[in-house]
């Protein structure tokens, strides 16, 4: 088998979000944006990583989700979320993230609340802009996000094709 994640630079990871602020392809912050994860952080080669974004972006056309107020999670229920309500486009895009990973021979490694336990949401920290807990959100974009120690940069946006809806 033909493993090509990069164990050379286990610091470095990558990881795609929807980003729910606006933030711009290049930007470096030792915080991460305020997004929806779509994929938990992985260890692999920055092209496959990008060329699976492009690829699963380009067979997406764009949607609404919708936001459904704050909720607490975690083992001590102490994280402050914003639930998105179920969504199956979202659910879709995610499992294909995974499977192309998957076929690309990427050990995504942490599995918990992936594919049928997905549970997308966005998380209430003081330093992030404040959202509206109902209203909709036009999804248009997975975003690939280059961890190395604390410092996240947005390395790239790949924009999912338009809607034909309204």
């Amino acid at each position: 088998m033909n493993v090509k994640n990069s164990t050379a630079k286990n610091n470095v990871r990558y990881f795609y979000v929807f980003l729910t602020e606006k933030c711009s392809v290049g930007v470096i912050s030792n915080h991460t944006a305020q997004h929806i994860t779509l994929v938990p952080p992985i260890t692999a080669d920055e092209q496959i990583v990008l060329d699976v974004a492009k690829s699963v972006a380009s067979r997406f056309r764009q949607f609404k989700i919708r936001l459904n107020g704050r909720t607490m999670i975690g083992p001590k229920k102490d994280i402050s979320v914003i639930d998105i309500r179920p969504n199956r486009h979202l659910k879709a895009l995610h499992v294909t993230l995974f499977d192309e990973l998957e076929k690309q021979n990427i050990n995504i490694g942490y599995t918990r609340y992936a594919r049928d336990e997905y549970t997308p949401h966005i998380t209430i920290k003081n330093y992030l802009p404040a959202i509206s807990e109902t209203k909709s959100i036009l999804f248009d974009h997975i975003a690939v996000i280059h961890k190395y120690k604390n410092v996240k940069t947005v390395l790239a946006k790949c924009m999912l094709a338009e809607s034909n809806e309204k």
